[in-house]
This record gives C-alpha cells, sequence and structure tokens, in this order.
C-alpha cells in the first residue's frame, strides 16, 4: 500500500548513476518506483531475491495497479464516459479491496465527486 501513490507518480526526477550517460537522464517517479520493484539489477548491482511468494505478490499488486491506470486514463480521455462519473446516482462498476478481501468488482452507484 505505501508505494500505490508513487507507482504512477509523472514527476520527473534525475536518480543518482554512475555514469555520465545516465546521470543526465530523467524519468518519473512513477517508472523509477516500478523499476527497482521489478529489476533484479540496480545500476550494476544485483539485488537481493525476495521469497518466491512475496515476488509473486508485488508482481500480482503491480499487474493490478497497471490495469486501474490504464482503465483511468481510458476514462479521462473520454468526456461522455467522465461525465456519467461525475453525475451523483450513476449506476457504475468499481473496485475495491483491503487486507481482508481481494481486490474485485462490485456494483456501485456514485454518492459524491471529488
Amino acid at each position: 500500500k505505501f508505494i500505490e501513490p508513487y507507482l504512477y507518480d509523472d514527476e520527473p526526477i534525475q536518480p543518482a548513476a554512475s555514469s555520465a550517460k545516465q546521470a543526465n537522464s530523467t524519468e518519473t517517479i512513477g517508472s523509477y518506483v516500478r523499476r527497482v520493484f521489478t529489476d533484479k539489477n540496480y545500476y550494476g548491482t544485483i539485488l537481493p531475491r525476495l521469497p518466491i511468494q512475496m515476488e509473486r505478490e508485488i508482481q500480482v499488486k503491480m499487474l493490478q495497479a497497471e490495469k486501474v491506470e490504464e482503465r483511468a486514463k481510458k476514462h479521462a480521455a473520454n468526456p461522455r464516459t467522465m461525465g456519467i462519473f461525475q453525475k451523483l446516482g450513476a449506476k457504475v462498476m468499481a473496485l475495491y479491496g483491503d487486507e481482508e478481501n481481494p481486490i474485485q468488482w462490485y456494483e456501485a452507484v456514485v454518492d459524491r465527486v471529488i
């Protein structure tokens, strides 16, 4: 949960690197965070292996976050769809999950727009 807000953060950063070529490159916070959790190599340093179960859980959560981000971008690009989501009382399908329940789709009604 603590990395979710950063997975798709568009703020540019310039991570430290050993070579001059890499030192001039920038990337977003989101791409940096995703790379740290998916690559086995960090600027030439091999990262320790995670237990298989933990690695699978991370992969599943990152895939879920990717699908949510893709869906959000798709909806944001469509004014008609966004109009539905901003209408109080509109029936929508939503994703929800917490520590005790896996993420799943459920029927919902828009009761406020933030």
